[in-house]
């Protein structure tokens, strides 16, 4: 009774708690929960073994989000999965594997459903750069004409600096040509 399900990670947490519900729902029935919803009849090591693969993900999640979690406005939720987690530890190793969790409808609807929950909602919580690359492209976006503008008038001014340029530089060499003959010549003139 103890096997393990090989499930295809999502990228939804909720939708990954949904699947898991209905896979064990499917695998071991189901009681009535809460407003009628159906709660999976799981064994103390499918708890087990669903509520490490959900504590692993808390763990990642803050490994990922670390630095983005200091405007998490639910730190709550963390301590919320750790108090559940212990209880969920204990319960493990005091009753066989096969038998059934004896609160499986806690487990389900209140437990993993909210970790799974916040774990979601981490991920509308910006990080740091994340926050810089949105203002660079939002800047970017309300000044794109601005920066248009300012790029055709360089175009522009750059044009008449090259002629000008041009001018200059011909004119320096033209010097550096002509005028070591005639410093000669003029020294020269003087010598005699």
């Amino acid at each position: 009774m103890d096997d393990k399900l090989l499930l295809k990670a999502k990228n939804d947490h909720v939708l990954q708690w949904i699947e898991l519900v209905t896979v064990y729902t499917a695998k071991r029935g189901a009681d009535p929960g809460i407003g009628n919803k159906a709660v999976p009849r799981t064994t103390c090591g499918d708890v087990e073994q669903i509520a490490r693969w959900w504590d692993n993900e808390l763990k990642r999640v803050l490994l990922l989000r670390g630095p983005a979690l200091k405007n998490d406005k639910s730190p709550s939720s963390r301590k919320e999965w750790m108090d559940a987690k212990r209880v969920i530890d204990e319960r493990s190793k005091a009753f066989e594997k096969s038998t059934l969790y004896p609160d499986n409808q806690w487990f389900w609807q209140k437990a993993t459903k909210r970790l799974a929950i916040y774990l979601e909602s981490l991920k509308v919580v910006p990080t740091d750069s994340e926050l810089m690359f949105d203002a660079i492209g939002e800047t970017l976006a309300e000044h794109a004409q601005t920066v248009k503008d300012a790029a055709k008038e360089a175009v522009e001014a750059g044009s008449s600096w090259l002629k000008t340029g041009v001018i200059v530089a011909a004119g320096i060499a033209g010097a550096a040509i002509i005028l070591p003959p005639v410093i000669r010549a003029l020294r020269d003139d003087d010598r005699r």
